[in-house]
């Protein structure tokens, strides 16, 4: 029987948790499970909770730390599992009843390693999704998560994703140099393995507008995250030179930036003169002006 491994990770949710660990509960499918949950330095009630409420979850694990970011507890908790895939779960989110065996069976029905729901805001969006929901292949996920389309493909090791341990194994976790673990982990599985993406709501997670930081904060993780990817695998992001010059493009203008490489972008689509050391040379002066 296969085995799910549910990694959840804690940061100041206490007003969530027990909502939560109740949803973890009511999963259903035919399949063995265990539950990480790494609290990374909450400063609220959290902790107190979450012991209050795992009661009645199979093998649970709690793993308490300093806070470290998501990557870092992302790979901490890896190391840990034992499942055949792991669902990963944010503290701030409630799961579907249905929603690991609808993914698992999106991995096995469409030979994927890896699949990714869609996240809503309220029962009602499930619910509304549910009538129209469709499973697709994206065989190329790194162009998609290159140029967002769909977004969703960026969104390996948050809400609403799960992968096949193997994976996570072979790209051994997220890129622990970057804060986030989402665009890293998603890159590296993008290279081995097609996404399955499930046209379908699997978590309610609670809709936040971001700040000017933030979002400032999400770009540079970002950009630095694709960074250290082309400079680890060179010859694999050859392929990818004019969608590497759209995504720097995108990640500024999602901030506000006024940027010119969508030009470099269209110039790159016509010309094979740009070179992938010009383009790491574009991430590297951007991520200086970010900081």
């Amino acid at each position: 029987m296969l085995k799910c491994s549910y990694i959840i990770l804690i940061f100041n949710n206490e007003n969530n948790i027990q909502k939560l660990v109740k949803s973890l509960e009511n999963i259903v499918g035919s399949f063995r499970r265990e539950f990480i949950f790494v609290d990374d330095g909450s400063t609220d009630n959290s902790l107190k909770i979450l012991k209050q409420s795992i009661a009645t979850l199979p093998k649970t694990t709690i793993i308490l730390q300093q806070n470290i970011g998501p990557a870092l507890s992302l790979n901490k908790a890896i190391n840990l599992v034992d499942g055949d895939y792991v669902h990963f779960v944010q503290g701030s989110e409630i799961l579907q009843p249905e929603s690991t065996i609808k993914l698992i069976n999106s991995c096995e029905t469409m030979a994927a390693s890896v699949a990714i729901g869609r996240s809503c805001t309220s029962f009602s969006e499930i619910k509304s999704s549910n009538r129209l929901s469709n499973i697709q292949v994206i065989p190329c996920p790194i162009k998609e998560i290159l140029e967002y389309n769909p977004q969703t493909s960026r969104n390996v090791g948050l809400s609403a994703s799960l992968v096949r341990l193997k994976l996570l194994e072979q790209v051994n976790g997220a890129d622990d140099l970057v804060y986030n673990c989402n665009m890293s982990l998603s890159l590296r599985c993008a290279q081995y393995s097609k996404f399955a993406f499930i046209n379908e709501g699997i978590s309610i997670t609670e809709n936040i507008t971001k700040s000017e930081a933030q979002s400032l904060f999400e770009a540079y993780n970002n950009l630095r995250a694709i960074l250290n990817f082309v400079q680890t695998n060179p010859e694999f992001c050859q392929s990818y030179k004019s969608s590497l010059l759209l995504a720097l493009s995108y990640e500024l203008k999602s901030i506000q930036a006024k940027c010119n490489y969508y030009w470099k972008y269209l110039l790159s689509k016509c010309s094979n003169n740009i070179s992938l050391e010009q383009i790491i040379n574009y991430y590297e002066q951007e991520l200086a002006k970010l900081l």
